[in-house]
């Protein structure tokens, strides 16, 4: 399994869209992030603002990013062969598809880390610092987390549908469907004006939503224990890699 990650890695590293969709757009986007706040600052006298505010306001775009990375990179391995070519060679299914969950993970904690760190340069670089450095460490490592399994869950559907061209817009659907999803779930669980009027089997449903399921993490404020949030996001993950398994392990590839 070692020749094929270091494979991968490799193969991964020379790509161009892994740089644009996981390294190049964290600088871009906290370029772009403190230009347009400072000058807002600097000419509407707004309220105080942190490498928090940077952080949070990246990573709410994390969900679109991985759907579109996993998407068309490990699309693109099953629509040009490169699948056929590892089996043929000689490597087997179960490490291939090993190689894949553990190079995405790597991808996603990069991504994050990177968001982590350019938020605390540009903070204290051109903002007002950071609000609690151990509160910002463990809110961003929640959502590290939560980010992992969202890279690893998109992984494993792409195995499942491989060369099909649903895998093109699967991903990408999944991550648009749950941002309106998980406004209607705050909407209605945390209304502005009023208690909440759900039904107490709807109001489950909807708390099962806004805990377990890591896709609704990213657009809103944590509400609930910590616990919640990594429970769901390593049971979405183990989801992912068990349907992908399951379809790859015997799929035919054509």
């Amino acid at each position: 399994m070692y020749k094929v990650f270091a494979a991968d890695i490799r193969r991964l590293l020379k790509n161009k869209s892994f740089y644009h969709f996981n390294v190049l757009w964290v600088v871009e986007y906290g370029l772009m992030f403190v230009l347009f706040f400072g000058l807002l600052d600097k000419f509407l006298g707004i309220d105080k603002l942190y490498a928090e505010n940077i952080f949070l306001q990246g990573i709410s775009v994390l969900p679109l990013i991985s759907s579109i990375f996993v998407g068309s990179y490990m699309g693109e391995e099953f629509r040009d062969g490169t699948i056929r070519n590892k089996i043929i060679r000689g490597a087997g299914r179960l490490e291939i598809y090993t190689s894949a969950i553990c190079y995405t993970i790597f991808v996603s904690l990069m991504t994050q880390v990177l968001l982590f760190l350019t938020s605390l340069l540009f903070g204290y670089t051109f903002l007002d610092g950071c609000m609690s450095v151990s509160g910002f460490i463990i809110r961003s490592g929640i959502f590290t987390l939560a980010g992992i399994a969202i890279y690893v869950f998109f992984t494993g559907l792409i195995y499942v549908f491989g060369s099909s061209k649903v895998s093109y817009v699967i991903c990408p659907s999944l991550a648009i469907v749950f941002y309106f999803v998980n406004t209607f779930v705050e909407y209605k669980l945390y209304p502005q004006s009023g208690p909440c009027t759900l039904t107490t089997s709807m109001q489950e449903t909807f708390l099962f939503v806004d805990k377990y399921i890591p896709l609704t993490y990213f657009y809103g404020d944590l509400m609930h224990n910590a616990g919640y949030y990594i429970i769901g996001s390593i049971g979405f993950a183990l989801l992912g890699i068990v349907l992908g398994a399951v379809v790859f392990l015997k799929k035919d590839l054509k």
